[in-house]
């Protein structure tokens, strides 16, 4: 059993989600905006790199217990983004497993994902010779 510490370290930041609640949410979040489709399971567990069905619907259900999804039980590919997590991503799509990575990066920086973009690009153009006009 854990400790009340170590319960609370297990506890990711944002939405009181566990650390792999809110990766399945980042997966779910990801898919959405790119596939304009809801994820199936088999996309989430690619997402997040496991091959257990059940260990998805563990996730997805407490991801609809907290209020951040809703599904429509007896169909396909029927979760749906709800309050905070509908929020639209910024002007750009990532694959998921990008998003998914940059995501996690930003919790742990508190980097803002846009300005994290922005610095890649301009060190890719940099790197090919390309110059960017500071703003």
């Amino acid at each position: 059993m854990m400790s009340a510490p170590q319960m609370h370290m297990a506890l990711a930041p944002q939405f009181g989600l566990t650390s792999r609640e809110r990766e399945c949410l980042d997966v779910i979040q990801a898919h959405i905006a790119r596939y304009r489709s809801s994820p199936s399971y088999d996309d989430i567990a690619v997402g997040l790199g496991v091959s257990s069905k059940s260990s998805i619907h563990r996730l997805v259900t407490g991801l609809e217990k907290r209020g951040h999804i809703v599904r429509q039980f007896g169909s396909k590919r029927s979760i749906a983004l709800v309050g905070a997590a509908a929020a639209p991503l910024p002007g750009y799509t990532l694959p998921p497993t990008v998003e998914v990575a940059l995501r996690a990066h930003c919790r742990k920086s508190g980097d803002d994902p846009a300005d994290v973009i922005v610095d890649a690009v301009a060190l890719f153009l940099d790197d090919a010779g390309e110059r960017v006009a500071s703003a």
